[in-house]
Parts: C-alpha cells; sequence; structure tokens
C-alpha cells in the first residue's frame, strides 16, 4: 500500500468495516462491527499474533491501533511526519513499520508504542513496505529513487537494492518461506523478484498487459502472487515456481488493493469505485462479491478468519 494509492485515492470519511469470512457460502459471510478512523486515506495492516491492526493516514501524523478483540482504539502520534504511505508489521517482533513519504522516511513502532525514526539519503519517495518474519528484514520501495532499502529489523541498519529493469517501484509482498521479495515496477511495467537466499539475485517478470503492476499479495503455501493491474480492472497471478504469469482476472472497478488468507486459500480485492469486494478462490481464481459499500484497502487476519476493509463511501 503505496503512494500508488495516494493518486487514486480521496479524500473522505473512512469506515474500516471488520469482515468475517467462514468458508462457508458467501451468503453466510458476514459484516460483523463498523470502526470509524476518521477523515483519511488509510493504509492497514494486521498482527494476527496480538490481534491488532494498524490505520496509517495519509493525511496525518497519527497511527490509529484497533484491538481487534473488542475493536476499541488508540493513537499513536509520530513527530514530523505530515502523512503516511504504507504500513507492515512483523508479528515475531511485534513491531509496525510506516513510511513517510512526506520526508522519506520509515517510523519503526514498537510493542511499548516507542518510535524510531530511520532515513536514507539514497532512498526517496518511499512508497511499499513488506516485512520477512522469518529473516527480520524490511523491504521498503523507494519509487523516486528506483531503488529497494532493506532494514535489518535486529540492528535498524540500512542497504540498498537496485534492479536497472525496474522503473518507479511502488508495492512490494514477500514470501518467508522462499525468501523472495517481489516488488511491483510501475514506470516499467514488470515485477523484480529478489531472492535473498541466493545473494539477492535478481530476476524480472514483464506483465502480460499494458497495465502497470500495483500492490501484491503472496500466498506463501501455494506459492502464488497475486498483483492488482488497476487499469485493466484486473488481477494477475505470477507461478512462485515458473515465474509465468497468468491472463488477466476480472475484478472490480478500480481494484486497489489485495490481501490473501492463505488458511483458506481465498484472495480479497479492495476496489475503489465499485461497492464491494471481490472474493477469488485460489484453487479455481473464480469470483464472486460481497457488498460493502466503496472500498479501497484490505487486511486480513490469517488466525481469526477476519477481513479488514477501509470504505471510502457507502
Amino acid at each position: 500500500m503505496t503512494d500508488f494509492l495516494m493518486r487514486t485515492n480521496r479524500l473522505c470519511n473512512v469506515l474500516v468495516f471488520l469482515v468475517v469470512f467462514t468458508g462457508r457460502p458467501l451468503l453466510a459471510q458476514t459484516l460483523t462491527a463498523t470502526v470509524t478512523v476518521g477523515p483519511t486515506n488509510p493504509f492497514l495492516a494486521v498482527n494476527p499474533v496480538t490481534n491488532k491492526i494498524y490505520v496509517a493516514s495519509s493525511f496525518s501524523n497519527t497511527v490509529i491501533v484497533i484491538d481487534g478483540s473488542n475493536n476499541q482504539t488508540a493513537t499513536v502520534t509520530v513527530p514530523n511526519v505530515t502523512g503516511f504511505g504504507s504500513v507492515a508489521v512483523n508479528p515475531v517482533t511485534n513491531t509496525a513499520y510506516v513510511g513517510g513519504p512526506s520526508n522519506n522516511s520509515v517510523t519503526v513502532i514498537d510493542a511499548a508504542n516507542r518510535i524510531t525514526t530511520l532515513t536514507d539519503p539514497r532512498a526517496r519517495g518511499i512508497a511499499g513496505i513488506a516485512v520477512n518474519a522469518v529473516t527480520n528484514k524490511i523491504y521498503v520501495a523507494n519509487s523516486a529513487s528506483n531503488n529497494i532499502s532493506v532494514i535489518d529489523g535486529a540492528t535498524n541498519g540500512l542497504t540498498i537494492l537496485s534492479d536497472p529493469n525496474a522503473m518507479t517501484p511502488e508495492t512490494l509482498a514477500v514470501n518467508p518461506l522462499t525468501d523472495k521479495i517481489y516488488i511491483a515496477n510501475f514506470g516499467s511495467n514488470n515485477v523484480t523478484v529478489i531472492d535473498a537466499s541466493n545473494n539477492n539475485s535478481m530476476t524480472t517478470i514483464p506483465m502480460t498487459v499494458a497495465s502497470p503492476p500495483g500492490p501484491m499479495a503472496i500466498n506463501e503455501v501455494t506459492n502464488k502472487i497475486y498483483v492488482i493491474q488497476e487499469t485493466n480492472n484486473s488481477v494477475s497471478v505470477i507461478d512462485g515456481v515458473t515465474n509465468v504469469v497468468s491472463s488477466p482476472i476480472a475484478v472490480g472497478v478500480h481494484p486497489i488493493d489485495v490481501a490473501v488468507n492463505p488458511a483458506t486459500n481465498k484472495i480479497y480485492i479492495g476496489n475503489n469505485n465499485s461497492n464491494f469486494v471481490t472474493v477469488m478462490d485460489g484453487a479455481t481464481n473464480s469470483t464472486a462479491n460481497i457488498t460493502v459499500g466503496f472500498n479501497s484497502v484490505v487486511a486480513v487476519n490469517a488466525l481469526t478468519n477476519k477481513i479488514y476493509v477501509a470504505i471510502v463511501r457507502s
């Protein structure tokens, strides 16, 4: 979730809808709660271990933390940041990482809500963030400097990686089982694969349609990578073994985010100009829709099988 969203979202009163998907037929799936988080373009991340949901605003210096057990909220103020472009969580260390494109920083929020700010002059236009909880490495897409920052979660040390075939990297996804990182490059219409287990070797995957790749999500169990292609109103699927890209799968109008529940092999797509979330079956790629209102970002807690959807208007 990145400044890719900032190009397309609108300032509005956002409601985070808590939707429970039980694996039963779609008609039996239940909207369980609504939590108001204020006028904001949201970015969501879930810590399944603590059952906390982090809501970062692209128009403020606050991060709202929702307790998934009772939907109570707390607010963490981040000084010197006027807006965020992404958020990701390491559930093992109970640490959240929030990208600040306004000042090219990454804010680290630990379990006690203490704040550390990381900056690197080599990183500009901070966009997406993804975490490998197994290796405790955090990957940050820097869209303006065409490179990737790698944060060592133990030391907060920073290194830089770059792919000469990539332009405007914006979103990332990590498969902790294969230790591969996937970066969607908006400006070059391809996806970079970094193999961290093989000395950060890189492979470039061209997308099959003329629609720049956007937000991504991985089912680490099936080793499938789901890529939003916004201008084509579709999702493409990359096979993590062969790097083959599927034909685009139609979803709603203006798809803007994607999240995966590996336990149920369901994929959830937020559609900014449709009043439904698209639910894809990972086994068949068939789709169905759940009406929730016009929505944007989505996040999944696989342990509780709850899906969080940011509603931009009803």
